[in-house]
């Protein structure tokens, strides 16, 4: 039992069963997607037995084990709200106006949130969330829509990037995130789950 976030989902898990599959034929994976609160909870309820995470919250009954880190960028519409020049430099947003753009950030159970208000608190910065939403395709949706900004990793809007609908813009100093094997079991599943990746 596997649980991933959705962006991270639509990318690994067909690599993870073909591989499952290949490797360990007798292996059936259920696969489950959520927001990182969700599987955070899945995991200590042992209702999965791995996960995969953005920044997983340390806890005494978890296993973390860093994967890979990935930068986290301003996603911006590409036909509706302009960013003034003052809040760029050399083709970057720089952090500190992070509180005079309208962002469109998921709730408090997810990590990249959590992430955000802690980088806003140690900049002392605020941030301006004009709505909460808990699933990237509708965030994404009002981004492009041009009713405020979000921010994610190329891996959630590379499609949409591709097709010119958004565009992201790195931050300075730059934001990054690291995904993580989380389980609460032995190491013997771990290892299992980096063979197959």
């Amino acid at each position: 039992r596997i649980a991933l976030p959705p962006t991270t989902a639509q990318v690994l898990a067909p690599l993870i069963v073909a591989e499952a599959r290949k490797k360990f034929p007798r292996i059936k994976l259920h696969i489950r997607e959520g927001i990182s609160g969700s599987i955070h909870d899945w995991v200590l309820e042992g209702r999965v037995d791995l996960a995969l995470l953005y920044n997983p919250e340390a806890g005494a009954e978890l296993q973390i084990t860093p994967v890979l880190r990935e930068p986290i960028f301003l996603i911006v519409p590409t036909s509706h709200m302009p960013l003034p020049a003052s809040m760029t430099k050399n083709g970057r947003f720089r952090l500190k106006q992070i509180s005079s753009v309208p962002l469109i950030l998921p709730s408090h159970s997810h990590s990249l949130r959590t992430l955000l208000e802690r980088l806003s608190r140690e900049h002392r910065l605020s941030l301006n969330i004009v709505n909460e939403i808990d699933g990237m395709r509708a965030t994404k949706g009002m981004v492009e829509a041009g009713l405020g900004y979000t921010a994610f990793s190329y891996a959630g809007v590379y499609e949409e990037v591709s097709a010119g609908t958004l565009a992201i813009i790195p931050f300075t100093p730059a934001l990054q995130w690291t995904l993580s094997i989380v389980e609460r079991h032995s190491a013997a599943s771990r290892a299992r789950l980096k063979n197959v990746l």
